[in-house]
């Protein structure tokens, strides 16, 4: 008898567009957001992320590939930067949007 394997949930697997790309403050108000490209798969837009603030001087706090999230840091500001199915333009405590 084969033993079973054991099973990952794996949050970005049950995304379903329309995504945004999400940044939030340790307040959780949103800071920064864009629409992501519906013909890239969401675990390609978060790896562009994660590339981009790491370019932009940000240092990686935490990641799990299985995750739709990732925090990072620069001096004394902290982000949580994540995938959500919400539209952020409809929020109310947007900052601004680059």
């Amino acid at each position: 008898m084969m033993a079973k394997r054991p099973w990952h949930y794996d949050a970005v697997d049950v995304l379903r567009h329309p995504l945004w790309v999400t940044a939030a403050d340790r307040t959780g108000r949103v800071v920064w957001y864009e629409a992501v490209d519906p013909v890239i798969e969401p675990r390609r837009a978060l790896a562009n992320q994660l590339s981009r603030w790491a370019n932009e001087g940000w240092h990686l706090e935490t990641f799990n590939s299985k995750d739709t999230h990732f925090y990072c840091f620069k001096e004394t500001e902290r982000r949580y930067v994540g995938l959500t199915t919400t539209d952020p333009s409809k929020h109310r405590q947007i900052t601004k949007q680059l």
